[in-house]
């Protein structure tokens, strides 16, 4: 039975808790395929400059910076490949 210690996986971050993974999960998963979503209504809608669907994409640009800083201030936040993650 391996500790985390011995098979390299010891770093200093918190443990993860219910609510930090639901975070994680949306700036990682959730968050990217609403842009996507957007972007592709965005690109196939023919009419005014601006939309209903270009505020949509840009508030939830806003909503992902603001999970991602909860996730680094109150969660221990880790990369994508699970470094500890630095602001700036």
């Amino acid at each position: 039975m391996m500790s985390g210690a011995s098979r390299g996986t010891s770093n200093d971050s918190k443990p993860l808790t219910a609510g930090g993974c639901l975070v994680r999960l949306l700036w990682l998963l959730v968050g990217p395929a609403i842009l996507v979503l957007s972007a592709t209504v965005i690109a196939q809608h023919r009419g005014t400059f601006l939309s209903w669907a270009d505020a949509f994409f840009g508030g939830t640009v806003l909503l992902l910076i603001a999970i991602r800083h909860l996730d680094l201030r109150h969660f221990g936040g880790l990369t994508g490949t699970g470094e500890p993650a630095t602001v700036g």
